[in-house]
């Protein structure tokens, strides 16, 4: 299982250019994944070795603009047009600066550049308010965390970061407030988009008037935003339906999805994922669908299905686990049955604690605000290129390891 973990977990790390942001990687791959084992050393050292070769050392540099002009053989002056593009230079000596700066490994202090322009960025965030308040906060104030912790770092580069909730209820509501903001002035906007056909709209129609967008958690792909921070649902759906592989006893697998999952892409991509990775073992001979109208009738739904198949794995994208979890608890079934689930939010912790649920695969809402924040920002004010698609790492929290995660006090 811990193979598995490893693989998922490397997949979403990006290259590496120093021995600070290693380390930051290894603490999250070992504590985040809850490796708090007998043989822990043996697998630092191979996390280690992994990170490795990710890693890309560059060398640091402290070249002047005194250093670069006298490498490149030109004076002062030319070297600080070329580095600034400002004026016109002789085609030869343009080179040799630039040859320099590669030698030297030259970069431009964009920081320094961006405090002394003394310039106030202002970044609108948006985003939907479930309907149910329990999943609100579960879902709202994860986010919240991770775009505060990186305000927080931004905030002396002359950032304002503003907040804009709207209800689920109005699907217009959303793309109306972004809008509202853009008429007072606000030209950059992080959305958690609620109704992705009049966000996408929305988007494309102020991207053409001069505002710049990057979406979280939830893609507009065919809008014109700058970047999507978020999870990969696909391969969020993919390691579910192999850990349930790898688990399970063989039979059949159930999964279970809310009746509007066609209209929700997020859970069509999740769903598509189990499908393709859950039968690659030859665990299950087939899966069966049951499609709920609300978490509240999963109680009358499910027991029939568990009397009358021979169902030993659960993958549940349906927003009433609990209810689910209760179900199993009351069946008294001769062969185990393996239940997965998705985000664990705080209000879900207990059914990891009590064994309630084998696994979730949770996918880092944190994380993802604090891209999402960052990175644009550093587009925004230090003319930094931000990559179109950012995912966060999806984590398989198992109720064997939950303890030991606890009593770290990294939740």
């Amino acid at each position: 299982m811990q193979n598995i973990i490893l693989e998922y977990s490397f997949q979403s790390i990006p290259p590496l250019n120093n021995w600070h942001s290693a380390r930051f990687f290894l603490h999250i791959i070992v504590e985040k994944n809850g490796f708090f084992l007998p043989n822990r050393e043996k697998i630092y050292y191979n996390i280690i070795i992994m990170i490795k070769e990710k890693l890309v050392l560059v060398k640091n540099s402290n070249a002047t603009l005194d250093d670069i002009a006298r490498q490149a053989g030109v004076s002062r002056m030319t070297a600080y047009k070329v580095i600034n593009q400002k004026g016109h230079v002789r085609p030869q000596n343009e080179a040799a600066v630039k040859k320099a700066c590669a030698e030297l490994n030259y970069q431009k202090n964009a920081v320094a550049r961006a405090l002394s322009l003394n310039k106030k960025h202002t970044i609108c965030v948006s985003y939907f308010i479930p309907f149910s308040h329990i999943q609100a906060s579960s879902f709202i104030l994860p986010l919240r965390k991770g775009l505060d912790s990186a305000y927080e770092e931004l905030k002396n580069f002359h950032l304002q970061l503003l907040y804009d909730e709207c209800s689920a209820q109005d699907m217009y509501a959303q793309a109306d407030a972004i809008c509202s903001r853009f008429q007072e002035g606000v030209r950059d906007f992080i959305v958690v988009p609620y109704s992705i056909p009049h966000i996408t709209d929305c988007i494309n129609d102020l991207t053409a008037k001069g505002a710049r967008f990057v979406t979280l958690n939830r893609d507009c792909p065919a809008s014109l935003r700058l970047a999507y921070v978020g999870c990969d649902y696909l391969s969020n759906g993919r390691l579910c339906g192999e850990i349930l592989s790898k688990t399970s006893v063989p039979g059949t697998l159930l999964i279970i999805i809310n009746e509007h999952f066609l209209q929700d892409s997020c859970t069509l991509d999740r769903f598509t994922g189990i499908v393709q990775s859950a039968f690659q073992t030859g665990t299950f001979e087939t899966f069966e669908r049951l499609i709920v109208s609300s978490a509240d009738s999963i109680q009358d739904l499910l027991p029939p299905y568990l009397r009358a198949s021979a169902i030993t794995a659960i993958a549940d994208l349906s927003s009433g686990i609990e209810q689910t979890a209760a179900c199993l608890q009351k069946c008294n079934k001769s062969k185990p049955i393996s239940l997965v689930g998705f985000d664990l939010y705080p209000t879900r912790a207990h059914l990891l604690d009590e064994y309630l649920v084998d696994c979730f695969v949770d996918q880092n809402l944190s994380q993802q605000g604090y891209w999402a924040l960052k990175s644009f920002f550093q587009h925004i004010a230090f003319e930094k290129p931000i990559s179109p698609v950012i995912a966060s790492q999806s984590t398989p929290m198992f109720a064997s390891n939950y303890s030991d995660f606890l009593a770290a006090n990294v939740f």
